[in-house]
């Protein structure tokens, strides 16, 4: 992990963070908190204090528990981490001390990718391909609200308003969600996006970047997506597949 003075980046002007296949990170204040996939089951909770980014300092790293973490996304309070396992099911942890995370609950579903958006946390389980919702108003103990299938091989999502966006491996699509109704949410469509049919890291490890457009009424959203280099997966080096703007 990187870090970058994004208002002068010049050489030396970024701080490295070296853990052991670091999978996904989401940051919050003086805090970075990041899911190390590590080697076979040794997965670790990495919370990195970033209040100095000219020296980034580890302030606490948890086991995982024999999981191997592949997603976090954190509760609107920032109190909580949602850290999605691959094959196992996903954790809560408590991180309102960030030098001293507790394991707060385990879901009894599994899931490869999370976003939270208000009171809720929204699931992607590739290996069942179900698209999950979760009533988080406490953020503790999610209540699972409703679960619905999702074709087309994902691993990750991002919820912008009333529409959840999936992208998947096998058919290079995106798929849309109406999700304003939690116990019952509705496909409205999807959009094809030009992946690298060759490579499957390419399409597989991606990351959106959503972005709602007000002065184009003819096209509510623009969607960017970016995919990690394809050796090694979840490299930093981030590759444009494709920035389209869409109707739904």
């Amino acid at each position: 992990m990187e870090i970058f003075n994004v208002t002068i980046l010049e050489p030396g002007g970024s701080r490295s963070y070296h853990g052991a296949g670091v999978w996904a990170l989401v940051a919050r204040g003086s805090y970075v908190y990041a899911v190390n996939h590590g080697a076979g089951t040794t997965g670790t909770l990495t919370v990195l204090n970033v209040s100095n980014p000219s020296s980034v300092t580890v302030a606490a790293t948890r086991s995982l528990g024999g999981s191997t973490g592949v997603d976090i996304c954190l509760s609107g309070d920032g109190n909580y981490a949602y850290v999605s396992n691959y094959g196992a099911n996903g954790q809560v942890w408590n991180v309102s001390n960030p030098a001293a995370p507790t394991l707060a609950a385990t879901l009894g579903q599994t899931h490869n990718g999370c976003s939270v958006s208000g009171s809720y946390l929204y699931t992607i389980d590739r290996n069942g391909s179900l698209f999950r919702i979760y009533d988080i108003s406490n953020p503790a103990s999610p209540v699972l609200k409703s679960t619905v299938t999702q074709t087309g091989g994902a691993d990750n999502l991002t919820v912008s308003g009333d529409y959840a966006f999936i992208p998947t491996t096998n058919d290079d699509k995106v798929y849309v969600w109406n999700v304003s109704n939690k116990t019952s949410p509705s496909l409205v469509g999807s959009t094809p996006f030009v992946g690298d049919p060759a490579n499957n890291y390419m399409c597989r490890w991606m990351s959106m970047i959503v972005m709602p457009i007000s002065e184009a009424p003819a096209f509510r959203y623009s969607i960017t997506l970016l995919s990690a280099a394809p050796t090694p997966p979840r490299s930093p080096i981030m590759t444009l597949i494709r920035s389209m703007r869409t109707r739904f």
